[in-house]
């Protein structure tokens, strides 16, 4: 074990840490400061021998994991609507932050990164992904332009790591930051799959009206980060690719292998067109 975390109250709660997997304070600030409410407070308090003891904020409500069945029972549309929609407002409030994330990335070398990884994808990962996976590498520049935000990613924006109100099922928050990198918008759109599809024993399921909240979530995301450009937002369909074949197609760095069940929740994902 790595790290032990003791609720101390309502509000706070302590994390005892090896130093190995301490919480970069650094970036917890950032994500508070860019994602506001959205994300955790979290202090270095002291050390307990060779522990790193750390106070933060306690996020209410459950994990999404847990609300799970009931949210996506196509009865209840409405709760699952409302959470799609955080989503794409806490996506949203990393477009509008406005922070200067100079100091925070080398963006020639963040894009030959990507292209890396792409590229290895694109070797490694059954022939029927290898057009897409040329597609976007070709369009990376778009995600280096200007106008485009670079900004804090989540890492795993998985179903465990969303927060929601039990009753209303707005996002309370976001936690384990531990692996956040900073990067372009759009990484971490992948975390909309996690809320519209389930693994089943037979493969990857979507909820019955999955289009109808795609076009809720694009809708409430231009709307408040204000995108309105063609340009930009395509910028973002290529973001969410890329971040697609990220989590997807990797499994701590390598590329999975053939007959992994990710892969087929990466080609059903893919097979849905965005705005």
């Amino acid at each position: 074990m790595t790290s032990y975390t003791v609720i101390t109250g309502v509000h706070k709660a302590i994390q005892f840490c090896a130093p190995e997997a301490a919480l970069d304070m650094k970036v917890m600030a950032l994500a508070k400061s860019m994602y506001k409410n959205f994300a955790s407070g979290c202090e270095k308090r002291d050390s307990l021998g060779h522990l790193i003891v750390c106070e933060m904020d306690v996020v209410a409500g459950v994990a999404f994991s847990i609300a799970q069945r009931e949210i996506c029972a196509i009865n209840k549309y409405s709760l699952l609507e409302r959470t799609v929609q955080d989503l794409a407002k806490f996506f949203a409030s990393s477009w509008t932050s406005g922070i200067d994330m100079t100091p925070w990335i080398d963006t020639a070398v963040t894009s030959a990164e990507l292209s890396r990884r792409l590229e290895t994808l694109a070797e490694a990962l059954p022939e029927r992904f290898r057009s897409k996976l040329i597609e976007v590498r070709d369009q990376l520049p778009l995600l280096f332009a200007p106008d485009y935000p670079q900004v804090l990613n989540h890492a795993d924006p998985w179903e465990m790591n969303i927060h929601v109100s039990p009753s209303t099922r707005a996002i309370t928050g976001m936690v384990d930051w531990r692996d956040a990198a900073v990067g372009p918008f759009g990484l971490s759109f992948w975390g909309l799959e996690t809320l519209l599809g389930t693994f089943g024993a037979d493969g990857w399921h979507f909820h019955a009206r999955h289009l109808d909240l795609r076009r809720t979530f694009w809708e409430t995301l231009y709307a408040t980060a204000g995108i309105a450009m063609e340009s930009q937002k395509q910028a973002v369909r290529v973001g969410r690719i890329v971040g697609i074949f990220q989590a997807y197609g990797l499994s701590k760095g390598v590329p999975v292998e053939t007959g992994n069940l990710s892969l087929s929740a990466l080609e059903e994902v893919l097979s849905v067109t965005e705005s």
